[in-house]
């Protein structure tokens, strides 16, 4: 029986997707540019259609918007900083080498931020990660951003340092800091959010989880998925559609979950759960109220 040209079209297109053509091209025609700069100065306004690199710091009060691409910094960055990146590009690297397409084909992909899966007629191919070529995604800062500042992606943002206080940090992706949030910082991600210690009115939502260790007085904490921290401060909230787990609750802490939640001690009365519930009879020390500027 012969094809009508739509279908002919249509399965084209499909097994274009799942061969990975585009990742077969050679890497230099997917490559972007990448600017090294040495620092940005105080109060610089710039924009960039590619990607840049800084191997320094950036000055207080600077404003830098890429608008095709990311930013790796290597320094510091200073107070009332503003970043915003959008567009990073990736491409996809497959090791696909045939597949045989019929009128009755049940093709499935998926897509996440490293992967791609296509799934035929319930047989799953492997079609490698997601890499860059060149260009970078988000942001990265490998030292530490001090207060009042904005970064803003539609990618992940990735901080090796602390986060000053009242920064505010969106995000498509995950955002992963490796030391402390000061105190009034807004964190905001459908992707999840990783931190030593959120200090007092800490403000952080996310898509997915949150994964903390003490968490200050006051803070909101509101996750789509799970929330794991340690110590919950006096007048904090966490609000978790998946479960909660921490060692102890001070009294005034409000904390609900969506599935169970597992605690070693609690002075808190506002405690609910939509599954189990498990709170042990430990002592709260006073310790657990900690002032993080």
């Amino acid at each position: 029986m012969a094809l009508s040209p739509k279908t002919i079209v249509f399965f084209a297109v499909l097994a274009t997707i799942a061969m990975g053509v585009v990742a077969q091209q050679p890497a230099h025609e997917q490559s972007e540019q990448i600017e090294t700069i040495s620092d940005i100065p105080v109060g610089s306004k710039l924009t960039f259609d590619h990607s840049i690199e800084i191997a320094g710091a950036i000055g207080s009060g600077a404003h830098i918007k890429v608008t095709k691409g990311g930013v790796k910094i290597h320094g510091e960055v200073q107070d009332n900083v503003t970043l915003e990146t959008q567009k990073g590009s990736t491409v996809i690297v497959t090791r696909a080498s045939s597949i045989a397409l019929n009128s009755g084909s049940a093709i499935v992909i998926t897509e996440s931020q490293n992967s791609r899966s296509i799934t035929i007629n319930g047989q799953q191919i492997d079609t490698g990660t997601t890499e860059n070529f060149g260009g970078f995604s988000g942001i990265e800062i490998q030292g530490s951003v001090s207060n009042h500042a904005n970064l803003k992606t539609d990618a992940s943002i990735i901080v090796a340092g602390n986060v000053g206080a009242a920064s505010s940090l969106k995000a498509n992706g995950r955002i992963k800091i490796g030391g402390n949030i000061g105190s009034g910082a807004s964190l905001v991600t459908r992707g999840s959010i990783n931190a030593e210690n959120m200090g007092n009115y800490v403000k952080a939502d996310a898509g997915g989880h949150i994964e903390a260790f003490n968490i200050g007085r006051k803070a909101n904490l509101a996750a789509g998925g799970s929330i794991q921290v340690r110590n919950v401060s006096t007048g904090a909230t966490l609000d978790a559609g998946g479960s909660v787990t921490t060692g102890t609750i001070a009294s005034g802490a409000k904390v609900n979950a969506g599935g169970s939640i597992n605690a070693k001690a609690a002075d808190a009365k506002d405690i609910s759960a939509g599954g189990s519930m498990r709170i042990g009879g430990g002592k709260i020390r006073h310790a657990v109220d900690f002032d993080l500027e």
